[in-house]
């Protein structure tokens, strides 16, 4: 099971910010989510390949190249 959370700000968010968010998920949502688990996207295609890496043993397709 997956679940895509984002979050959107002009700025990387600092280390803390992440640690807050990932504590707020476990008291109020009841679930963990472990720091390799926590991609952050920076707008490039790089930046998104551990996740496409992570879902590749599923049942799924990749496009290698979308124009």
């Amino acid at each position: 099971m997956w679940c895509v959370i984002t979050h959107c700000d002009l700025d990387k968010p600092d280390p803390e910010i992440i640690k807050k968010k990932i504590e707020s998920f476990k008291k109020w949502g009841g679930f963990e989510v472990p720091m390799e688990n926590v991609i952050q996207f920076n707008n490039t295609k790089e930046s998104l390949q551990p996740l496409v890496d992570k879902l590749k043993d599923g049942n799924m397709k990749f496009c290698e190249n979308l124009e």
